[in-house]
Parts: structure tokens; C-alpha cells; sequence
């Protein structure tokens, strides 16, 4: 993720595969409202295209944001194994 570590987890609500991107907000500085509007756009989108929001968590310092699980890891990741660029209509 672009902000933190992602992990694979498992929804205590019935058993699915989720991401949980946990981010250090100690380290974070300026860069909060980049999360905070990450966050709001995860949360008010509902596009088949982007990942489902499951919910945000504040564990101690850190900060825990689920979402849809989906296997082969990031578009990024993806990206650079089939040395491919997505056009903007994609």
C-alpha cells in the first residue's frame, strides 16, 4: 500500500478474506489528510472497479483499514509483472 503495510486477514463476521492496509500514525506527519481522504473515498464509493471498504480501526498508534480482498496483490504489482500499463479508459 502507498501509506503502510498491507496484510491478508480474516473477517471475524463471517470468515472471508479481507486486506488490512496498518499504518503508523506516529509516522504519518503531514500526510494524515492523504489518509483521511483515501479513507472518504473507499467509504462513499460504491464501484465494482474499486475494492470494498470493510472499516477503519485505531489500535494503539496504529491505524487498521479493511477492505476487499483480492488475490495477485496490487495493481501496481500487477502492472509491473505483465510489463503492462492500463489506458485511462481501462
Amino acid at each position: 500500500g502507498s501509506f503502510g503495510v498491507v496484510y491478508r486477514g480474516e473477517a471475524v463476521d463471517g470468515g472471508e478474506s479481507v486486506a488490512v492496509k496498518v499504518i503508523d500514525l506516529e509516522a504519518l506527519g503531514d500526510e494524515i489528510d492523504d489518509i483521511q481522504g483515501e479513507i472518504n473515498v473507499l467509504s462513499n464509493t460504491l464501484c465494482t472497479q474499486l475494492v470494498s471498504y470493510r472499516g477503519s480501526y485505531v489500535i494503539d498508534s496504529q491505524l487498521w483499514i479493511a477492505m476487499e480482498y483480492l488475490d495477485g496483490g496490487s495493481l501496481g504489482h500487477v502492472m509491473e509483472d505483465t510489463e503492462q500499463a492500463f489506458d485511462e479508459n481501462t
